[in-house]
């Protein structure tokens, strides 16, 4: 986790990032939660640095009890709507957030997934990134695994553009230069294409 921060959080404009964490039972009612404040308290989401991170990480799984499905659609909502709130606060520069996701298992709402990645997230100023860790099966996922430089789609609709990045530990060889060449890559490309599409000057 330390490392894939350092590789992201420098393509960031602050030290302040929004932390969240997935499929878990959390307290104080063991509810099953598909998006959680890392702090555990859903107002206070945001955490200084990759050191405030991994703090805010492991006092969560401390608390809370890792439970699966593998679900990413309540994440997508939760960024979508931080990012719309950034997009109505006034701020005359361009806002774009680069969401990371660190997965050790399956998705398993990949049809939802993909329709709010097509219908809900492509034309917003965001990329998201998944690195997908540990044993399991990613080829289970091939709707990531497709050619980076086509748009997904999703039923008869395509997207305004690919703004997902794909990879696993496995697939760069545990080669962290590798993967932070991929990430590294990828997003100024996305980001750029999205301004392209919006008209606006870099």
């Amino acid at each position: 986790m330390r490392t894939i921060g350092n590789i992201v959080l420098p393509i960031c404009s602050t030290d302040y990032i929004p932390a969240y964490g997935f499929g878990a039972k959390i307290p104080p009612h063991n509810n099953l939660s598909h998006c959680f404040a890392l702090s555990g308290v859903p107002e206070r989401y945001m955490v200084q640095g990759v050191d405030g991170l991994i703090n805010a990480y492991k006092s969560s799984v401390a608390n809370a009890q890792l439970h699966g499905p593998t679900i990413f659609s309540d994440v997508i909502d939760t960024a979508s709507t931080i990012l719309s709130r950034m997009m109505e606060s006034g701020v005359q520069r361009v806002q774009y957030m680069v969401l990371t996701i660190i997965s050790d298992g399956v998705l398993s709402d990949g049809e939802t997934f993909m329709s709010k990645l097509v219908h809900t997230v492509s034309p917003l100023p965001i990329s998201i990134v998944i690195i997908g860790v540990g044993n399991e099966d990613f080829g289970k996922m091939p709707f990531f695994l497709g050619d980076e430089n086509v748009p997904p789609r999703s039923g008869n609709k395509q997207a305004a553009r690919n703004c997902l990045t794909f990879a696993t530990m496995k697939s760069v060889d545990n080669d962290l230069g590798r993967l932070a060449e991929k990430i590294l890559r990828r997003v100024p490309e996305q980001a750029t294409e999205w301004l392209e599409l919006n008209r606006m000057k870099r």
